[in-house]
């Protein structure tokens, strides 16, 4: 049962009793937080442990990535150089073939000359031969060794000239056609 008690009193002995229920309470509350607050400390220090395990377990793969890196670098850096060889390369080719086909061309301009100078040279190596007969079988024979002489000529430099457009067809055909490669 409960006794009344006036006013005044209920409210001192009510701030009484806060004060003391506060003043026990407190220090259980203020632990708690400092307590919270350690744990919060401590799970963020175990998030930061977690994050460096993490990285040392991708630590291989990081150091394979570089070394990958550096051996790309490497070939990429040897390509390169072979690159400046294989261009320097198929520039003397390119000027080689272009003298090449300059000397061809050459020659071929150059082969009916030095067919007719064949031809010269071979009427001055063969010795004249003086018959005894007349001299009308002697002007006919000339004559006749003259005029299959002139068709020699003349087959030589038709001959040469075949030989000219059979080249430069060659040629054309090379180009039209080329041989395949690999």
């Amino acid at each position: 049962m409960r006794l009344p008690l006036p006013h005044r009193i209920r409210v001192r002995l009510d701030r009484a009793l806060r004060s003391r229920v506060d003043e026990g309470v407190r220090p259980l509350v203020e632990r708690e937080d400092d307590l919270s607050r350690r744990l919060d400390a401590l799970a963020a220090r175990v998030d930061q442990l977690a994050d460096r395990v993490d990285r040392i377990d991708q630590l291989p793969a990081a150091l394979d990535l570089k070394a990958a890196a550096v051996d790309l670098k490497n070939v990429s850096e040897r390509v390169d150089r072979l690159d400046e060889v294989t261009g320097s390369a198929e520039d003397r080719l390119r000027r080689l073939d272009e003298q090449a086909t300059w000397n061809a061309h050459q020659i071929s301009r150059l082969a009916p000359q030095a067919a007719s100078f064949e031809q010269r040279l071979e009427r001055q190596a063969r010795p004249v031969v003086v018959n005894a007969g007349g001299n009308d079988e002697l002007s006919e024979s000339r004559m006749l060794v003259d005029v299959v002489r002139e068709e020699h000529a003349r087959i030589r430099a038709r001959l040469s000239a075949v030989s000219a457009y059979e080249e430069r067809i060659r040629r054309l055909e090379d180009r039209a056609f080329p041989p395949p490669t690999g």
